[in-house]
């Protein structure tokens, strides 16, 4: 049998969980079946509360579910396949472009006061001017090309320092 798990749409977190149970030959029971381990982790989870009364789930095989984690918030299960739901991977992703965005703008404040406190106008605009161009990111940068999580992570601004990612 291929190993399985279970996944379910979390009401708390407003994602998908998934549940991995242990198939450790060692700790069960010699007579029971990976379906017996199954159905006792289900049993256990309902109990734990991990897997909430009343929400439905489905037993899969691990092999559908995606290798590729950075956008682990962004999975869906649409009843046939668990998959990368491309548009929140896409907010997930600007939301990062942004994180390095904003700390490449706190640096730019600081070049920005010090050409105030050093009475130069010129460094005042080039730090201006590389200011606004961070802010426009969000709105200019175009992600909407990238059709898998592998285009996506492939995707960021050129002059933005690649930080967490």
């Amino acid at each position: 049998m291929a190993y399985k798990c279970i996944v379910f749409d979390n009401p708390e977190t407003g994602r998908l969980s998934i549940i991995h149970p242990v198939y450790n030959d060692q700790l069960r029971p010699s007579d029971s079946t990976d379906d017996d381990v199954l159905d006792e982790c289900v049993r256990r989870n309902f109990e734990t509360g991990t897997l909430p009364a009343g929400v439905a789930y489905r037993i899969v095989e691990a092999s559908v579910i995606p290798t590729h984690r950075l956008f682990r918030n962004a999975w869906s299960d649409d009843g046939n396949d668990v998959e990368v739901d491309m548009p929140k991977a896409r907010e997930i992703h600007m939301d990062a472009i942004r994180v390095d965005r904003d700390k490449q703008l706190a640096e730019l404040d600081v070049t920005f006061i010090r050409a105030v406190e050093d009475g130069d106008p010129d460094a005042q605009d080039a730090a201006s001017v590389e200011k606004q161009a961070l802010r426009d990111i969000p709105q200019e940068f175009d992600l909407s090309s990238a059709s898998t999580p592998e285009q996506l992570t492939a995707l960021w601004p050129e002059d933005l320092d690649r930080t967490n990612n």
